[in-house]
Formats: C-alpha cells, structure tokens, sequence
C-alpha cells in the first residue's frame, strides 16, 4: 500500500500557476487603467504607478495563496510536534512504570542489551553500571540448567526473524531464584535485515510458586503414605492410591466395602445437602482400628476419604483408661486423705487461699464432713482461722517446694501429717497420713525410757548375742561403768 501524498505537494504546481496567471492579469489590468494617464503624469512616473498599482493588486492574492497556507502549515507542524513529544513522553513513562522490564538487544552473542527499562533494578537488583561493566551479566544470572535452552530459542527467533517466547529462571542480586518469561521479536532494519532484538521480561515467580502448589496438592493423595481414595457422588470407587490397595491386600479384601462406615448412605446423603462439612468415623479391619476424614472436593466433585491407622492410639488410650480406673480405685479406698488442690492468689505476691479440685472420701472422714469437699475453698471447709494456719504451712509448695507438717484432727481425735508436693503453676497434690498409733507409740517409748532412767535398779539392754544395746543411769552408778563403757561390751565384764 503507498503512502497518499500529503496536500502541500499536491497544491504546489496549482498555487504557482494561479499566482502566474494572477500577476499577468494583474501586469495587464494595471496597464489597461493606467494607459490614459500615462500621458498626463510623463514617463518618469510610470514605472513607479504600475508597481504601486500592481503590489496593492498582488498583496491580497499573496496572502490568500501562498502566506495562509504557510501559516496555516506551520501551525499544523508545531502541534504535529507536540502531539508526538507528548505521545514519546506517555510512552516512555509506561515502559518505565510498567511492572515488566523492557530492552533492546544486540542479535550477536552474548546478546548484550543497549537498553533496559528501571525495572531490571527494581526486580531483580541489576544496576545499568553493573551491565555496562560485564556485557555477559543477563547470561551469567541465567540458571546453568535453563541456559542452553534459552541460547537455543534466540539462535531460532534470530535466524528466521521470529517472535521468541520463553520462561527461565535467574538469579537476583540477592541471589533469589526467580521465574521469568522472556517475549523478544526481531525488529528488521531499513533494508529488511534483522537490526537487533526488542523485547518484554516478566517476573512469573508467583504464578509459577502457584503452579508448583497446585502440582504437590495434586499428587498428595498419590504420595501419601496413609491409604486415600475418591468415591463419586454415589459412593463408587474412582480413585485408590496404593497404600489403600496394600491395605486390601493385606487384610484379603476384594472391595473397599470394609473401610466404609456402616452409615455411609447417610454421610453422602448429607454432603449431597451440605458440601461444606466434614464427617469423621472410625472402622475396624480384623484387629486393627482405623480412622475415616470424609470431605468433599468441589475441584473434581468428588468425596476424599483419607484413612489413618489409629491402632496403637487407640490401644494406648485403652491402657490409659485402665490405669486411671486403677488409680481412681486406689484413690478413692485408700485411707490416707488425698485431694488435688489449686492456690487462689489474689495478690500478686501470696495465695490467700486455696481450691480443693478433687479429694477422696478418706479426706472427708478426717476433716468430720459428711459431704463430699471437691470444689470447695480451703476457707470454706476449715474455717479462715484454720485455713490461714495451714496456709502458713503451704508456702515453700506455692514457691516449688515440697513440705510436710502434723495436723490434729478434733474431729476423729486423730494426729495426722500432712505432705504437700508441687504440680507445676498452681496446683499441688495433699496427701494425709494417720499418724495417730504411731505418736502413741512414741509416747508409749518416752515414758518407758522415763521409768528406766529413774529407777534405782540397775538395768541393761542386750542383744541375742550378748552384746550390751543400753544401759540406764542406775547401772552407772551401781558398776560404775559409763554407758560409753558399757554398750558393745559382754556382761561378763562385770565379773
């Protein structure tokens, strides 16, 4: 298609004939006026009243056919100009603002850039100085693993004078890896030839981090190593990985009836009513327990199930179960007081007083309480007298230490000691034991030892082989042996 001629050049052979033919009709009107007065004005005024005649004749056509136009020309020109300075300037600042990074680049190796938009430095940390210092630096940030097949894709757009379109990774300048597509074309010169390559970097690490996403998720349920499969709307078996078909194998099962819960019509009954929740059962497979996550997967329309071994779990809970039934019968018939008790602080320095969270019936007994005390303040059950007695005693546990003080009860007339370990944070564990025979016992052993230290008869302590264990004061002064003398030594001594 040709370029249509512009109006200037296309007037230009027209204006001048007319102003021709317009200064020869001119000469000859002006001739034809002045003819009568030619004479009567003589021969020295001739020449100057035709020129005068003429330009005041010519003056107007000059200015209709040649000067408007002109100006009317330069004016078009002047605006023609600051259309296209404007126009530069729009595009110029949306190269630069754009979040791409545009270049113009040699089509000889290394395919050094002559031009780079901002962005280079802005993304990925490349200054121009840095460029200008090292034409090589773009190929040098390319990943070694991605370089032969970019030189490959511009080697191709260059020597068929094509569009290039490719996506690598480079290394920024704080050496992070990122995803970029590379879209270059060949810009041909005036004489058709390839002149050099202009093109467009985008930053694709997030679509790309996107992608690898999507990918993993969708090989989860292959890579998992617990069994999952996929049911359809009507709970047939699409999808099975292979750790659900080991399961089956091994436990001789021909279907995936067995993993299915008995109420498994109703569950997808309720996701064909209600998509959004999620149902959780629990089966058994001979002796081993299972436990079942159903959801459905708006993506495929499809139902997951995935299946976790819950065996040893469920055996350990079992094992635990039976240990606090033992525990709990031990607490509750043994007849030491126990009770499982938290600080109340109301300062920030000591507790005021404290919760009995739970006590065994022994506790009631010793206290005098018919009624069960868990639940219940210390103040409430021993009175605040009492309470701030005790509570005296309880300090080194509210600061994580063990203590250990006697307690009399009036109640059942008992001596009691009372040992109280820390838990951790506030609570802390009582226990009470009935010390009351062996207080009798002592007392019993003080005035035994009373009456043999202030008899007059001389007394000894043996053992079965003869060997003296005590002596009273009695002895002393009868013997005259000091216990020191004494004890370890055979009676026969005294002979």
């Amino acid at each position: 298609m040709t370029a249509p001629s512009s109006p200037s050049r296309s007037k230009g052979p027209l204006t001048f004939i007319l102003l021709v033919f317009a200064i020869y009709l001119a000469d000859y009107a002006t001739m034809l006026l002045l003819q009568p007065f030619h004479r009567k004005i003589g021969t020295a005024y001739h020449l100057w009243l035709d020129s005068a005649v003429l330009l005041l004749v010519l003056l107007p056509v000059l200015y209709l056919l040649v000067i408007r136009p002109l100006l009317r020309q330069n004016i078009l020109l002047r605006r023609t100009q600051s259309a296209l300075c404007e126009s530069e300037r729009s595009f110029r600042l949306l190269v630069e603002h754009a979040p791409v990074i545009t270049y113009s680049a040699e089509l000889q190796a290394p395919y050094a850039a002559f031009y780079r938009s901002p962005q280079m430095e802005t993304l990925l940390g490349l200054t121009p100085e840095a460029f200008a210092e090292n034409p090589r630096l773009w190929m040098d940030r390319i990943h070694p693993d991605d370089l032969p097949r970019v030189l490959t894709a511009v080697n191709e757009a260059v020597t068929s004078a094509s569009t290039c379109s490719i996506e690598y990774r480079v290394l920024a300048k704080d050496d992070m890896l990122h995803w970029v597509r590379d879209i270059g074309v060949v810009v041909p010169g005036d004489a058709g030839q390839p002149s050099y390559m202009q093109g467009v970097i985008i930053d694709i690490t997030a679509q790309k981090s996107a992608e690898q996403e999507i990918a993993h998720l969708a090989s989860f349920p292959r890579l998992n190593p617990n069994p999952v499969f996929e049911l359809d709307i009507c709970g047939r078996l699409l999808y099975a990985n292979a750790s659900t078909l080991s399961l089956l194998l091994d436990a001789e099962t021909p279907d995936i009836s067995p993993l299915l819960p008995p109420d498994m019509p109703d569950i997808l009954l309720a996701i064909q009513a209600d998509s959004t929740k999620h149902h959780s059962r629990e089966v058994c497979l001979d002796d081993a327990c299972y436990a079942l996550a159903i959801f459905f997967v708006p993506e495929s329309q499809t139902i997951r199930v995935y299946v976790n071994d819950i065996t040893q779990y469920k055996r350990a809970d079992a094992a635990r179960r039976e240990s606090e039934t033992r525990y709990r019968h031990l607490f509750e018939h043994m007849r030491e007081g126990m009770a499982l008790c938290e600080f109340v602080v109301e300062t920030q320095s000591e507790p005021a007083d404290w919760l009995i969270l739970d006590a065994n019936p022994a506790l009631s007994v010793i206290l005098g309480i018919s009624d069960d005390v868990s639940g219940q303040r210390a103040g409430a059950v021993l009175g605040d007298e009492r309470m701030k007695t005790k509570l005296a005693y309880l300090t080194p546990v509210f600061h994580g230490n063990a203590c250990q003080f006697d307690f009399f009860s009036p109640f059942v007339d008992k001596q009691y000691v009372i040992s109280a370990y820390p838990l951790g944070g506030l609570r802390f564990m009582m226990v009470i034991l009935d010390i009351t025979e062996r207080k009798q016992a002592e007392e019993e052993m003080r005035l035994s030892r009373a009456m043999i230290d202030n008899t007059i008869e001389g007394i000894t302590i043996s053992d079965p082989n003869g060997t003296i264990l005590f002596v009273n004061p009695a002895f002393t002064a009868i013997t005259g042996y000091t216990p020191e003398e004494a004890i370890g030594q055979n009676p026969r001594v005294l002979k």
